[in-house]
């Protein structure tokens, strides 16, 4: 197998929907965590390569789970229908992938974000604006939108 992604997602349909994705692209699934104590406990627990991070758990925001993956240095993409200013103002630097999305875009950011580790043979941290990660460029976001402030920096 390949990867560890961890998925940390309440919504099972969803989680089984990402899984899918993932196995067939060649990761290994970790989780889903559905909640923040249970993705803080994997991400402490075993190596994790990269994660997407659900922001409302529940009605519970999950940025202690944002803030683990930050202290063991997993790259991470965060998924939300609110949208960067739904957020807190610490944390909208992060990857963003602002929900509904098409599956092909969430393999692609997936791949992207493992790209400093197969280059430097561990991973990054997750990634804030002007860090030396490439920029993760998809096409067709007509309807789907990644946020992320290097495009609004204009």
């Amino acid at each position: 197998m390949g990867a560890k992604i961890l998925i940390v997602e309440d919504v099972m349909m969803i989680a089984g929907m990402l899984r899918d994705i993932l196995q067939h692209a060649g990761y290994a699934v970790v989780g889903p965590a559905t909640n923040v104590e249970q993705a803080i406990a994997l991400i402490g627990s075993m190596h994790i390569d990269a994660a997407i991070v659900d922001i409302n758990l529940n009605g519970v925001m999950s940025y202690p789970a944002i803030d683990a993956l930050v202290a063991y240095e997993v790259p991470f993409v965060i998924v939300t229908a609110y949208g960067r200013s739904g957020m807190l103002e610490a944390y909208r630097h992060h990857t963003i992938l602002q929900k509904p999305y098409p599956h092909t875009h969430m393999r692609t950011l997936i791949a992207e974000l493992l790209l400093p580790a197969k280059s430097a043979g561990r991973l990054s941290c997750a990634v804030p604006i002007g860090s030396e990660r490439p920029e993760v460029r998809l096409p067709d976001l007509a309807f789907h939108e990644i946020l992320d402030d290097r495009h609004n920096a204009a």
